[in-house]
């Protein structure tokens, strides 16, 4: 027996959780084949030639979706995004993810840690900042979604603006949150540059005091 449009939609889901962009891209062929004007799956197809660095054929699905009412062209927008960051495009994915974040009922976690990526590839990172301790500032009271990574952007983008101290405790933060997920790796990294760089900074600081010195002539 053949697998269910549910079949195929759950493994779609899965495939993109996954990272299998091969596998995603044969279960999203398959899924139009049966419903050639799905929109999240030509835009779930897109992304995974993206991740594929097929660009063209990305760009061609984009140039002829149709999106029909505001989540659709939300999603549009955020898979615009997508394409210019893979091809490194940052500002204009950040226009995109605006774009999307702007038109949307509600802002998710997943589409402000893409703007927030989008500057920080930039270097603007004290915009990247902004945007993540705004969105978390609104969640202050309620369970907040990439808790982890939110941390983790935070403290990349204060360790680029030189704010050491700070980015330590958030990639600690990330760490902590990353344990419920059964460990964060790159938090723990962070966390090891940061530390090194403070012992430095320390120990060069106890150096120049206890230096030697020069008569004055």
């Amino acid at each position: 027996m053949g697998a269910t449009k549910t079949d195929l939609w759950n493994a779609g889901i899965k495939a993109f959780e996954d990272g299998n962009h091969a596998v995603l891209e044969l279960v999203c062929r398959r899924l139009l084949d049966r419903e050639p004007d799905n929109f999240p799956v030509r835009m779930l197809l897109a992304h995974a030639l993206l991740k594929m660095k097929r660009f063209d054929d990305a760009g061609e699905l984009l140039e002829g979706a149709n999106p029909s009412d505001e989540r659709t062209v939300v999603l549009w927008h955020r898979t615009a995004g997508d394409y210019y960051a893979e091809r490194g495009h940052h500002q204009a994915a950040e226009d995109e993810y605006a774009s999307a974040l702007a038109l949307a009922d509600e802002q998710t976690s997943d589409l402000v840690l893409d703007l927030v990526e989008a500057r920080i590839s930039q270097g603007h990172n004290e915009a990247a900042l902004r945007a993540v301790e705004t969105f978390v500032g609104r969640h202050e009271d309620g369970e907040l979604d990439d808790g982890e990574l939110l941390a983790f952007a935070k403290a990349r983008a204060l360790r680029n603006l030189g704010r050491f101290d700070e980015a330590l405790v958030a990639a600690r933060e990330a760490c902590g949150l990353g344990e419920a997920i059964g460990g964060f790796e790159a938090g723990d990294s962070l966390v090891r540059e940061l530390e090194q760089r403070l012992e430095w900074e320390a120990a060069l600081a106890a150096a120049d005091l206890d230096g030697p010195t020069l008569d004055a002539e």
